[in-house]
Parts: C-alpha cells; structure tokens; sequence
C-alpha cells in the first residue's frame, strides 16, 4: 500500500511538474557565456530539453533582477515501447543553476526539501512527452539574492544512475538537459 502511494505520488510529480519557480525567453540567448561542452540530452531512450520562461509563460533567457524564472525540462520517449525508469526518490527531477560557467551548484530546486529514500518505477509510454518545472526567485540557499551576471541552468530526471558514477550534475545523461545560458541584469 505504501509503495502504491509512494508510486501515485511520483506519477503527480512526474506528471504535474514539481513547481518551485523559474523563467525565461529564447530570443535573448545569453550573449556573455558561451555555451558548455557537455553531451547530454540526447540518447538511445530519451531526449531531454531545457527552456527557461518568464511569469507570463513566454521563453526567456534575460530576466531582470527579482523575477521569477521558470525552468521546464521536457523529456521525450523515443522508443515506440515503453521504457521504464527507477527514480532515486519520489522528487522526481532537479534544476540546476550555475553561476559564470562555474561547476559549482549555485542552485538547485530541490535545496533543503526531505524525500523518502525509496525507488520508485516510472514508465514512459511509446513516444510519450513528459513535462517537468521549476520556478527559481533568485534566492541562493544562503538567504541573498542571486545578483547580476550570467548563469547556466540544466535541468534532469532523478533516476538511478543519471548523474553516476561522480555523483555531480555536470556528468552527461540522456536523462539531463543540456546547459542553457541565461543572464540576470
């Protein structure tokens, strides 16, 4: 019973987007980070992609300081089979933010949140689309405000050997988006 509940609540996850805050818009590429060398998001099983929005939803990569950012990692099926996965915990995805090209976790959505240490099972249908988010206030774990500058977000599936065998969210996954640059002014 506790496993099916546990499980229900991984798919509302999956499927609801784990809503913290982020945003963003793509035809303000970054102009002041190039972007990193880090083959991810692309694989045998899936294809992982990463936009960053702004509060009225609309693709952004320049926010000005404040505003909320809204990151959201689409992750996509490729087999015409199912595919299942074992998520490492019921918080099924994590975003990432960088700060100048540093490797150093910034931010990451899931900073200072409890989950229970349980794997859990999720299928992917045949070309099945999943949508997962985060909305980022520019508030560091430290309690300051991000400040101006460039970033890098990435976004990933908390699955059973995404970031292995380092352990870091620099480590390449089809499961992982790649990185995307973006600017706070």
């Amino acid at each position: 019973m506790i496993a099916r509940l546990a499980g229900l609540g991984a798919v509302a996850l999956v499927c609801g987007g784990a809503q913290y805050s982020c945003s963003a818009n793509s035809d303000d590429e970054n102009p002041f980070l190039p972007p990193r060398e880090i083959d991810s998001g692309e694989g045998e099983n899936f294809t992982s992609t990463l936009i960053l929005r702004d509060p009225a939803g609309t693709e952004k990569y320049t926010f000005s300081r404040g505003e909320l950012i809204t990151m959201e990692l689409t992750v996509r099926n490729r087999k015409a089979e199912p595919v299942t996965i074992q998520l490492s915990s019921p918080g099924a995805s994590d975003f990432f933010v960088f700060r100048n090209g540093q490797d150093a976790t910034a931010w990451n959505c899931t900073h200072g949140m409890a989950f229970a240490a349980v794997v859990v099972p999720l299928t992917f249908t045949a070309n099945e689309t999943k949508v997962l988010r985060c909305t980022w206030n520019q508030v560091l774990p430290d309690g300051d405000m991000a400040g101006s500058g460039s970033f890098e977000a990435r976004g990933a599936v908390m699955a059973v050997g995404v970031f292995s065998p380092t352990g870091s969210p620099l480590t390449p996954h089809e499961l992982a988006s790649e990185f995307k640059a973006f600017s706070i002014q």
